[in-house]
C-alpha cells in the first residue's frame, strides 16, 4: 500500500510540473485578446475584398508573428490552452466583440460627420451660386 501511495504521489508531482512548464509558453490573456482582434480584423478585410487583395501584399500570419513577437506554435499552443478554459475563452471573445463594436461606432461617427460636412458644403455652394 505504501508503494502505491508513493507511486501516486510521484505521478501527481510529475504531472503538475508538466502543466507548469506548458503554461510558461502561453500568451498572456490581454496580449491574446489583441492578437485575436487583429486576426479577426484581417479576416474581415480579406472576406470583404474577396481575392482582390492578396494576403502577402498587406497583412498575414507573418505580420501577427512579428508584431507580437510570437510564432505559430506559441499561438496554436495558446489557443489550445484558452479553448480548454471556457470561462477565459469566453471573456476574451466578449472583450473582442466590445472592441469591434467600439470600432464600428467610431467609424459610423466619422462617416456621419463626413456626410454632414458634405451636405453643409452643398448648401453653402447653392447659396453662393444664388
Amino acid at each position: 500500500m505504501k508503494k502505491f501511495i508513493f507511486l501516486s504521489a510521484i505521478i501527481f508531482i510529475s504531472c503538475d510540473s508538466i502543466v507548469d512548464k506548458g503554461t510558461k509558453d502561453i500568451i498572456p490573456i490581454d496580449k491574446m485578446e489583441l492578437i485575436l482582434f487583429d486576426i479577426q480584423i484581417m479576416h474581415s478585410i480579406s472576406k470583404s475584398y474577396n481575392s482582390k487583395i492578396e494576403e502577402k501584399d498587406w497583412f498575414g500570419s507573418e505580420y501577427i508573428y512579428k508584431k507580437y513577437g510570437i510564432d505559430s506554435m506559441k499561438l496554436s499552443h495558446s489557443q489550445d490552452y484558452y479553448s480548454k478554459k471556457p470561462d477565459l475563452y469566453l471573456s476574451i471573445h466578449k472583450n473582442i466583440l466590445k472592441r469591434m463594436q467600439n470600432s464600428i461606432d467610431s467609424i459610423d461617427k466619422l462617416v456621419k460627420s463626413d456626410k454632414t460636412r458634405l451636405i453643409e458644403n452643398k448648401i453653402l455652394n447653392k447659396k453662393n451660386k444664388n
